[in-house]
């Protein structure tokens, strides 16, 4: 015992960590020692940055001091920052007129980022020492709190880097499930590539739709398009729907049936749906759902696609089709976290683009006093961050409620939610993707899930570990 107390002691003071931390009964009060350290070294670099005409690098070290310590007064008035109300609900206000004053002294302006770098080097390495003497385990909270901490004060330090685990990829610091993620991104567009390659010199056009009057008419072996879209957009929509499927088989394995549609009606707009299931009778019992939805499956298996975008137009017949795909190997499963996350991810693959939701986001089974709703970004690549922050604000149980919700009562944060939920599995656990999938469709002990099939203790270690993939992502 002696041995093994001597040794952490050693290493804490190796770490500048000094003894009555080791002492301290919690890594809290560990961490509040080391932040008053780090403030009295900041100060110190600022006294001896006066004069040296660096007024801002003066101002950009009283605003780290501010990260530590939000109400340091001095920090606060040289940043021109006025407290405004009283009590709990005072808040910290900046003058509109403020803005950071230039640095003339150069020589000593580098003198004074490599004192900053030393300062925080020293509270890196108070951390870290109070990490291991307080026993904090390498998948806690406390432990990957602390890391992420240190992470965003020094983004590109070794130290903190390596004990978080991160690797050197492409010139920036990712986590490895990431490396693993873009490697997995580049197989599936190259396979993707590849089957549209094949695909394209097997689209001809299609004589029977020619002959009926379609300004867009073309086939292949197992699948035709038609309808009055440019020319362009229906053959571009038959070679995209033969890569979602071959997608699908690659996710799912080959179906023991063709995914549908096989044929697709690709029309322009709601008036000219509905006048094209008037003039057949067989499709008549479709209009009574016209008004209500922008694409429709016919009684012998059309799918009719009317939206006045054709980029619209076409997303909906290639997500049609990778619904097909999860309800033939899933069933009908009633998870809307598979409906809309795995199925728009699959979509974001094929068309670099998110396709027409199958959720109406209209709080069909939610209560109306609910806060006001996230949004979707317009911009695709923007989902796996913007569910990073969803998960940031409402933690585990955001997770939790999203795998166990119908697809009518999702709004658009569990939508975010499953969609970077999907993105995970697929790219950096392609080999667990389908027993999650299925075993979700079942189980509602989300703890017992994550275990059984991730590996995680709980649904807390995988939001936690999921946010931080989804900042990167």
């Amino acid at each position: 015992m002696i041995r093994i107390a001597r040794a952490v002691l050693l290493a804490c003071l190796v770490a500048g960590l000094s003894a009555s931390s080791v002492a301290a009964e919690s890594f809290d009060e560990a961490r509040a020692a080391a932040d008053k350290r780090l403030v009295a070294a900041l100060k110190s670099t600022l006294k001896w940055a006066a004069g040296k005409r660096i007024n801002g690098f003066r101002h950009r070290t009283f605003a780290l001091i501010l990260r530590i310590d939000p109400d340091d007064k001095r920090a606060r008035s040289v940043l021109k920052y006025k407290r405004r109300g009283k009590g709990d609900e005072a808040t910290w206000v900046r003058k509109d007129d403020y803005k950071e004053p230039v640095d003339f002294g150069k020589n000593a302006l580098q003198e004074g980022d490599e004192r900053v770098t030393a300062d925080l080097a020293a509270y890196r390495d108070d951390l870290l020492a109070a990490l291991d003497a307080t026993g904090a385990e390498e998948d806690s909270e406390a432990f990957e709190r602390t890391l992420d901490w240190l992470t965003e004060l020094m983004p590109e330090d070794d130290a903190v880097r390596s004990r978080r685990g991160d690797v050197k990829y492409m010139g920036r610091w990712v986590m490895p499930d990431t490396r693993t993620a873009m490697g997995r991104r580049a197989e599936l567009r190259a396979l993707l590539i590849e089957k549209r390659r094949a695909v394209q010199s097997g689209v001809k056009p299609d004589p029977r739709g020619a002959k009926a009057g379609w300004t867009s008419a073309w086939m292949t072996d197992d699948r035709k398009v038609i309808g009055s879209v440019d020319p362009f957009v229906g053959r571009k929509t038959l070679v995209n729907l033969a890569a979602a499927d071959e997608l699908c088989t690659q996710i799912f394995g080959k179906p023991k049936e063709a995914r549908t549609p096989r044929t697709c009606v690709l029309l322009t707009s709601r008036d000219e749906a509905r006048r094209f299931l008037e003039s057949n009778p067989k499709y008549r019992s479709a209009l009574a759902s016209i008004d209500q939805v922008a694409g429709l499956w016919l009684s012998d298996g059309t799918y009719l696609s009317y939206r006045p975008d054709p980029d619209q137009i076409r997303r909906g017949a290639v997500r049609q089709l990778i619904n097909s795909g999860l309800q033939s190997h899933l069933g009908h499963h009633g998870r809307g976290w598979i409906t809309e996350g795995v199925g728009q991810r699959l979509c974001w693959y094929v068309e670099g683009q998110h396709g027409p939701p199958f959720v109406s986001l209209q709080r069909t089974e939610r209560h109306r006093t609910e806060e006001a709703e996230d949004t979707l970004p317009e911009e695709p690549t923007a989902w796996n961050r913007a569910a990073a922050k969803v998960l940031e604000r409402d933690g585990p149980g955001r997770l939790v409620g999203v795998l166990t919700r119908r697809l009518n009562a999702m709004k658009a944060a569990d939508v975010l939610v499953a969609y970077g939920l999907a993105a995970f599995l697929l790219e950096t656990r392609p080999e667990d993707f389908q027993r999650f999938v299925r075993a979700s469709i079942k189980r509602h002990d989300v703890d017992g899930l994550v275990k059984d099939t991730l590996g995680a203790d709980d649904a807390a270690m995988l939001a936690r570990y999921l946010t931080r993939w989804l900042r990167e992502n």
